[in-house]
């Protein structure tokens, strides 16, 4: 049966959790917390221990996605040794300090070269929600890069005292796994999605990729002209990710890349090769990229520049079936699992911070549709 935790009365439900003496075991080690600021370097050098690191996690990244928010790195240590870490954006109303944290595709704990510890993901939540929820009473989100077919984290999640939002919009991508061979990788794209890389092959296109931020330029023009012929609505603001290129170390720049023929831009992609997977972040093909289909070309492109940097799986960057149909189907022409996050959990005691972002949504959902 599951049961109401007393300190949470009301809010979260507490379900039943198979224990693995994890607990037990973690009090006799030495567990410790660090909440610092690194630079960009420091913090990079940090996350490269995982293998779910990702472009969503640098510090970079967090600084321009969020205005008027705090950033904090939160990492968690084992016997002197780091067993986890995540980029906490914090927005809290002045003089009360209450509101809202939010981690979006952490915490990271999938260390590299060792076994995935589920337990240890559970103690890093718990730690998580001690120092954000229970100390310093805000409202704690977290947006993990997990999928839907792996319930079990559902239960950890709970076992640690977040909710499942069921609220929040389901979001759900494409999961390229890129470990085979590129001939292998291209036979297997769909029929149709074959057929129109050969005519891109066949169209003249030269293939301009590097992390010279000029490329960002020609980016941005068939951005413009993308939205004119298309006429939908811009959400993201596309420009600050060639802000975000001046500060990212070359090691960990984003990746442009830029079709062209006979020198006319045509289409062009940026895409991120930070931890196992690689994150197409932006697309864009104006008319001439339709009519030579440069974007086949492209993808194929950033498929191998993934595979070189050492990537297992191409994230396609996100799918909509319904509001994006024709984008649904060119990326699943790429033929890869079709996956849904598992979603968004939320942990709350206070109930003024809780009002706070609640106040926040409604009027984000307000504006969004004017």
């Amino acid at each position: 049966m599951a049961t109401i935790s007393q300190k949470t009365k009301g809010l979260y439900l507490t379900v039943p959790f198979r224990s693995t003496g994890y607990e037990k075991k973690s009090a006799g080690s030495a567990l410790g917390t660090e909440i610092t600021l690194k630079s960009e370097s420091e913090w990079l050098s940090i996350i490269e221990k995982f293998e779910d690191a990702n472009f969503y996690q640098t510090r970079t990244f967090g600084k321009h996605s969020l205005g008027g928010s705090k950033l904090e790195h939160f990492i968690v240590k084992q016997n002197g040794i780091i067993v986890g870490a995540a980029e906490v954006r914090i927005l809290t109303v002045k003089f009360l300090n209450r509101g809202i944290a939010y981690i979006r595709w952490g915490p990271m704990w999938k260390l590299k070269n060792r076994k995935h510890d589920f337990t240890k993901l559970l103690l890093i939540l718990k730690e998580l929600r001690k120092e954000y929820v229970i100390k310093r009473k805000l409202k704690l989100r977290i947006f993990p890069e997990c999928y839907s077919n792996n319930k079990y984290l559902i239960s950890i999640y709970r076992k640690a005292g977040f909710k499942l939002n069921k609220h929040h919009p389901e979001e759900k991508t494409i999961l390229l796994d890129i470990r085979s061979d590129l001939n292998t990788i291209r036979n297997n794209f769909k029929r149709k999605w074959r057929a129109n890389l050969k005519k891109a092959e066949a169209m003249n296109l030269d293939i301009i990729e590097s992390y010279n931020n000029k490329l960002f330029n020609s980016f941005f023009s068939i951005y413009t002209e993308m939205q004119k012929l298309k006429n939908f609505k811009e959400n993201i603001d596309v420009k600050s990710f060639a802000e975000m290129q001046h500060e990212l170390p070359d090691k960990y720049k984003m990746r442009v890349f830029l079709a062209q023929q006979n020198g006319k831009p045509a289409a062009a992609l940026v895409g991120t090769a930070i931890g196992k997977t690689g994150i197409c972040l932006l697309a864009a093909s104006n008319q001439l990229g339709r009519e030579t289909r440069a974007s086949f070309k492209l993808h194929l492109h950033m498929i191998r520049w993934l595979k070189n940097m050492g990537c297992e799986y191409y994230d396609v960057g996100g799918i909509d079936k319904e509001k994006n149909p024709g984008g649904y189907r060119f990326k699943s022409g790429l033929n890869g699992k079709e996956v849904s996050f598992i979603g968004t959990f939320d942990s709350c005691i206070c109930p003024v911070s809780w009002l706070i972002t609640t106040a926040g949504e409604l009027f984000l959902k307000l504006k969004s549709l004017f």
